[in-house]
């Protein structure tokens, strides 16, 4: 079965091509903060232009690539996307806060390439790395970089070790969701 979660910071050493053959480095994304979902990628050919991630035809791991439905001539930087839209960016290294306290930072995201959706928060925490769905997030602070989750810090120290996409089966989701909506996980 394909994976369709990828790692954030590897999406972004993908080089991007467009429709007519032109190149770009992917250096940053906007996503929706009331859905999660990238809604644009920047992308520098010498200038940035925001591509709609809509745009995006087909993510390849072999060789890394973005390729775009679009030409060059894309959205300019400056054009507005509807709705409030938050730098993908400013997610990496925040603090991770549980109802107890500090859990981890955030080290990564997984991000479901069918749909641009946030799927995951890959959290460093005793100096391991888990996965916590975004969907436990009930704070979301940018400008202090903090976000507050509804599960203990306990709960994070003792989920399911993450070792990267190679392991994202089907199964593992299962157990990972499953260590987290224990009876005595809840706050």
């Amino acid at each position: 079965m394909k994976c369709y979660l990828r790692e954030y910071g590897r999406l972004k050493t993908f080089p991007v091509t467009y429709a007519d053959g032109k190149r770009g480095s992917f250096v940053g994304s906007t996503f929706g903060e009331d859905d999660w979902r990238i809604h644009a990628l920047l992308v520098d050919t010498g200038h940035r232009r925001l591509v709609q991630a809509s745009e995006i035809e087909c993510v390849a791991d072999e060789p890394p690539e973005l390729r775009l439905r679009c030409s060059a001539g894309a959205l300019p930087a400056t054009a507005r996307l509807p709705g409030k839209r938050l730098d993908t960016e400013r997610l990496l290294g925040c603090a991770l806060l549980s109802p107890d306290g500090f859990a981890g930072k955030v080290a990564d995201l997984l991000v479901n390439i069918g749909n641009w959706k946030i799927k995951f928060f890959v959290v460093d925490c005793d100096e391991r790395s888990v996965l916590l769905h975004v969907a436990w997030t009930t704070r979301l602070d940018l400008v202090s970089r903090r976000i507050t989750v509804d599960v203990p810090a306990g709960a994070l120290h003792s989920a399911p070790w993450y070792g990267g996409v190679e392991v994202l089966t089907p199964g593992y989701e299962d157990i990972v969701s499953r260590h987290y909506t224990q009876r005595d996980f809840h706050s």
